[in-house]
């Protein structure tokens, strides 16, 4: 018995030893990742590629079977951002919070790069967060922002301002206008352009333009300028002086490519995607994601032509928990809730040059603004 007992305890001391032993060797290999945070956002990795440019479109609500959907709908074989781009893969999207994120949380994931709570615009917590906008002018780049909502809109906020809550208006708006962003196009909205925001807009430097035709007459003006749209058209539509989300990214693209000697940031969302899944409204929603496939054509075209810009296309989060078999009406009937799930959704891109992001790749969403915030820093210093 005491010889079994003295051989279970020599056992037991070495595998103590081997396991220490292990420890140490691992926790004194180098790694290129630090540590979690502590908000659940994943370890960082870092990316060895570089831009000049770094475009991210953004279909709000836009999941995997919304893309399949829309190409039965309009008879299509592949859709612009899948026939255009270099690399697929799928994002998760789940917030600090919650498995099913909402459009703040998402949003700042992909402008920040950290896990946030449901609400809260840039911020985690107590504390603001770095944003793209903030991040981009740290390298002396020009930025660009770009919805079809106004820019009160949760995705927009993430990118140029900051908030404790997605309602929180006057943040919103008092951040954009504090923020280093040389042009926003946006939808004008009564509701949030009250008098005194509108007031605001030059007093804060910017060149206020509010129809299409004023915006083709100011061409690339070296002012800033803030466009508040009647509407944008979505595909097959044609509202009068109304611009279509890709005409605008290419006003945009147009005017910050002339503009900056050190590159530039745009961030472009196709925002009613996701309003009308809310809605149930399969045709509305069809005609949102083929508008915003236009200007991923646009854009991609243009960076492929200029060969220094990264475009990266991908969806917040998915809305309505879209299920679609050939064959099925097109019809509120595919979209089969109302509000948003943790599925998760795709990435596509242009310009990735690392090796270890492969096709068909999962990522975690804070992932992808990890590698914009890398292939910006690559080439540059920081101010």
């Amino acid at each position: 018995m005491k010889k079994s007992l003295w051989k279970i305890l020599v056992v037991s001391l070495t595998l103590v030893s081997i396991f220490a032993l292990t420890f140490a060797f691992v926790a004194c290999n180098p790694t290129d990742e630090t540590p979690d945070d502590g908000n659940d956002t994943p370890a960082r990795h870092y990316y060895t590629g570089s831009a000049k440019n770094v475009i991210m479109l953004i279909g709000d609500g836009m999941g995997m079977e919304h893309i399949e959907a829309v190409k039965a709908y309009y008879g299509l074989e592949s859709l612009y951002m899948e026939s255009l781009t270099t690399l697929q893969g799928e994002a998760t999207t789940r917030s600090r919070d919650n498995e099913v994120t909402d459009s703040a949380a998402s949003a700042t994931a992909l402008s920040c790069g950290v896990k946030t709570d449901n609400g809260y615009v840039a911020r985690v917590d107590n504390t603001n967060v770095e944003n793209m906008a903030e991040y981009a002018s740290s390298f002396g780049m020009d930025v660009g922002i770009i919805a079809t909502e106004h820019i009160g809109g949760a995705t927009p906020a993430a990118f140029s301002s900051h908030a404790y809550n997605r309602s929180n208006g006057t943040n919103i708006f008092n951040g954009h206008m504090a923020s280093d962003v040389d042009i926003f196009i946006s939808q004008f909205d009564d509701d949030f352009y009250i008098e005194s925001r509108l007031s605001a807009i030059p007093q804060n430097g910017f060149t206020h333009i509010t129809s299409l035709a004023e915006l083709t007459e100011n061409q690339y003006s070296s002012a800033k300028i803030f466009a508040t749209m009647p509407e944008f058209d979505g595909y097959g539509e044609d509202k009068p002086n109304c611009p279509s989300l890709a005409q605008a990214s290419m006003y945009a693209i147009n005017y910050l490519d002339q503009k900056s000697d050190n590159g530039f940031f745009m961030m472009i969302e196709g925002s009613y995607i996701d309003k009308f899944c809310h809605k149930k409204d399969f045709a509305g929603m069809a005609s949102e994601l083929r508008g915003f496939d236009e200007a991923v054509k646009a854009v991609l075209e243009w960076a492929a032509q200029d060969g220094e810009t990264l475009v990266i296309i991908t969806a917040d989060h998915e809305s309505g928990n879209l299920v679609y078999n050939p064959g099925d009406p097109f019809d509120g009937s595919l979209i089969t809730t109302g509000d948003h799930t943790g599925k998760n959704v795709y990435f596509f891109a242009l310009g990735i040059t690392d090796e270890d992001i492969t096709q068909g790749i999962v990522l975690d969403n804070t992932e992808l603004n990890h590698i914009m915030r890398d292939y910006i820093a690559n080439p540059r210093k920081a101010k």
